[in-house]
């Protein structure tokens, strides 16, 4: 009776305690980053401030806003922090994670800008400020000696607008935009196409060390062969995820 007892409470516990790299507190405090527009300008990412301070402190589980912007040491003018001090849990009856996941609508109405909300934890996982709880930070695919910072400029040549080159009338002048042809932009397969050359120069594929998945999920992670899985939100639910390997 001992022994089914205790399987019965093991598998109770294994259902009901939080689950994840840190249980998810709720402190009673929220932490704030706003990105707007890089043009934005102090007045306009003031403007946005007070409007989403007002969208915050509307909830009936929130007791006080704070918010600040403009530059700084490490800041722009197109950001800025929040604070929020919620309500005592006794008298909101809901966790701090279904608070912001309930102001998230209302948030996204607020035009220019966005809000990323996280509950404040006692215990934290590295010390930079970020737009989520848990961050990565990529380091080079050390293999073939490739870094973090080619594989960004080679994904940004095929599918950003780097410009090489202007182009000079009598009257006006053109910029020269490289990027890959429309019909590959739409297909993960072109992946498979592109090289990255190496400090060596050799042309090594991108799919060596990567890999491309489909997902839905709002939770994706990024994996090595020497470092154990990270995970970080997604601002998407729906896409295709490119993984280190």
């Amino acid at each position: 009776m001992v022994l089914l007892a205790t399987m019965a409470l093991t598998i109770y516990l294994f259902i009901a305690v939080p689950k994840g790299f840190f249980p998810q507190q709720d402190t009673g405090r929220l932490l704030g980053s706003i990105e707007a527009d890089q043009d934005t300008s102090f007045q306009a990412m003031n403007r946005i401030l007070l409007q989403m301070i007002d969208v915050v402190k509307s909830d009936p589980a929130v007791a006080y806003v704070l918010g600040f912007t403009g530059g700084g040491a490490g800041t722009t003018t197109n950001t800025a922090r929040m604070f929020v001090t919620l309500k005592p849990l006794e008298q909101r009856n809901i966790h701090a994670d279904q608070i912001i996941a309930r102001l998230r609508p209302q948030l996204a109405k607020v035009v220019g800008a966005t809000l990323y909300l996280q509950a404040f934890q006692d215990v934290r996982a590295g010390g930079r400020l970020s737009n989520a709880q848990y961050q990565f930070t990529l380091y080079t695919a050390a293999r073939f000696g490739i870094s973090a910072a080619l594989i960004d400029t080679i994904l940004y040549d095929a599918f950003g607008q780097r410009q090489v080159s202007t182009m000079y009338t009598n009257i006006n002048q053109y910029h020269v935009v490289m990027e890959a042809a429309p019909e590959f932009w739409q297909d993960p397969g072109t992946l498979n196409e592109i090289y990255v050359r190496s400090p060596s120069g050799q042309a090594v594929p991108l799919s060596a060390f990567t890999y491309y998945r489909p997902t839905t999920a709002l939770w994706q992670s990024i994996t090595r062969d020497y470092f154990q899985p990270l995970r970080f939100p997604s601002t998407c639910n729906l896409g295709w995820h490119l993984e280190l390997r």
